[in-house]
């Protein structure tokens, strides 16, 4: 190896070993906001990487936001907090550079607490989303993470591309899809469809607590796995195999679809 080589491989060593002194000298960095609101508000949250939590609190008069990065700056050149408000409506979005190699431990974390009634739509292209007390219509979804979400009241979308979902509150419309995960539902007493419900799952069991007075119209369907009804009152009307399931839960109405490719249904009266 030459003298002129062998000083271009300790420069280059020398240039990673910075990168890497940067990345790990970058702790725990903060940002926080608050936004007066009237009841309620509209509130969006968005970002590219990183885990989200919205907490409903009775009473607030204000909406609270916290970013919390480890492992990368909070600014325009590493994480970008972008937000905006207009009338009664709040947006924040985190932009989170894309890297394919990690040095250290990184991680982003959004918090947001809201007025109990709002209007919510979050999204994360890679990361876990939590919902609590939230009364209002939500718009949930992920690429990559499991969607929690308690005390809910209202209207609720949940979708995520790889991840469990459990949810529970009191719902007048469902729409739950994960392309690999498991489904847990916990609707309520005093829920009623306003419209159907779908509770979906590509590879993963679903489980279902329902009010015993709840009219619907069932469609169950599971490609490998076996169905479960208990302390419910449903007129079958339609089984074709142990696979699928069509019946009327008390007078009938709105449409209740359950499925999954590959995983068990469970449906059972709630508690």
């Amino acid at each position: 190896m030459t003298m002129e080589m062998a000083s271009r491989s300790l420069c280059g060593a020398a240039l990673i070993l910075t990168f890497l002194g940067a990345a790990s000298m970058a702790g725990a960095e903060e940002w926080t906001k608050q936004w007066p609101v009237t009841a309620n508000p509209d509130l969006r949250v968005e970002t590219g990487d990183g885990s989200v939590t919205v907490v409903g609190v009775p009473g607030a008069t204000r909406i609270e936001a916290r970013v919390e990065t480890r492992g990368w700056r909070i600014g325009p050149s590493e994480v970008r907090v972008d937000e905006s408000s207009t009338g009664n409506s709040v947006t924040l979005i985190v932009r989170v550079p894309n890297v394919h190699i990690n040095f250290g431990e990184r991680w982003v974390k959004v918090t947001v607490r809201v007025p109990q009634e709002v209007k919510a739509y979050v999204h994360t292209g890679d990361g876990s989303v939590h919902m609590e007390n939230v009364h209002g219509p939500s718009r949930v979804s992920t690429g990559d993470g499991s969607i929690q979400a308690a005390g809910l009241d209202g209207r609720l979308e949940a979708t995520t591309g790889d991840g469990s979902v459990k949810v529970s509150g009191r719902f007048d419309e469902v729409q739950i899809r994960t392309k690999d995960g498991s489904v847990t539902f916990d609707a309520a007493p005093g829920s009623k469809m306003a419209s159907p419900w779908r509770l979906e799952t590509g590879d993963g069991s679903v489980t279902a607590h329902v009010p015993a007075d709840l009219d619907a119209d069932l469609d169950v369907h599971t490609g490998d796995g076996s169905i479960s009804l208990s302390d419910l009152t449903v007129t079958v009307s339609e089984t074709q195999n142990r696979n699928n399931l069509r019946g009327r839960m008390n007078r009938g109405g709105q449409s209740f679809s359950i499925k999954t490719g590959d995983g068990s249904v469970t449906l059972r009266r709630a508690s």
